[in-house]
């Protein structure tokens, strides 16, 4: 039988909450009822997977998906884990995978940039740096029929008459206390120092590809392989796309 801890969802001092998903935040369990989830641990296991799979796990070949609100996303929920305890403990490595993969996989767009928090510290209190790590894509709109898109550690500008062929790839590298680690092999690139609105000092330097030769584009490109987007990162994109 599946067992739910004594009390209305509330952890004792003899049975600690768990942790859910290894983000540091205590949870109890909610009770679904014994019939449902006895009902579902007597299922033979590969059978459970599979449950937990589709309930888990987006659908990628859904013909009307549409990018996901950087602002307001829905990775999987932990409904289903904390509905008892043996179902946690069996379906909590299936649930991190599919929380990676819903930020790795999913296209993210911000409609318009302007609603973005105007501050690292606002951009922190809506985002967290380990999810944002994970994003390959992702597309910023400045309002005016321009936008930045962000694939595989790079960025690309479009102005409103910009062809898709022709946008200019741009490395945005945080700098100062924002920055992780230093960008390795990058070419004696076109680039310029770029602070926030309203502030004093460079927070990130910007690299153009415009103007670079055949083997610097090819330096900008090594350089940018692999890098994670982070809050710095993003934050920067977003004053580069208000008009920087």
């Amino acid at each position: 039988m599946c067992s739910t801890p004594p009390g209305a969802g509330h952890a004792t001092a003899a049975e600690p909450p768990l942790i859910a998903n290894g983000e540091g935040r205590e949870v109890s369990h909610q009770s679904m009822g014994e019939e449902a989830s006895s009902g579902l641990m007597k299922l033979p296991p590969e059978l459970r997977n599979e449950i937990y799979e589709l309930v888990l796990f987006q659908e990628d070949d859904d013909e009307d998906y549409e990018p996901i609100d950087l602002m307001y996303p829905y990775p999987p929920s932990k409904n289903l884990l904390l509905s008892c305890r043996e179902i946690y403990h069996e379906a909590k490595g299936i649930y991190k995978q599919a929380y990676r993969a819903f930020w790795k996989t999913s296209t993210f767009m911000v409609e318009d940039v302007s609603d973005m928090p105007e501050t690292m510290v606002g951009l922190q209190r809506k985002l967290r740096e380990k999810e944002i790590e994970l994003i390959h894509h992702l597309t910023m709109y400045d309002g005016d029929n321009g936008k930045l898109v962000y694939s595989e550690g790079m960025w690309t500008e479009y102005g409103p008459e910009t062809e898709e062929e022709d946008g200019e790839k741009i490395l945005i590298e945080p700098a100062g206390e924002l920055a992780k680690q230093p960008l390795q092999d990058m070419p004696d690139a076109v680039s310029f120092d770029m602070e926030p609105f309203g502030k004093e000092g460079a927070v990130w330097k910007v690299h153009l590809s415009q103007g670079l030769d055949d083997e610097d584009q090819v330096k900008l490109k090594k350089a940018a392989k692999g890098k994670l987007l982070g809050l710095a990162e993003l934050w920067g994109a977003v004053q580069y796309c208000r008009g920087h």
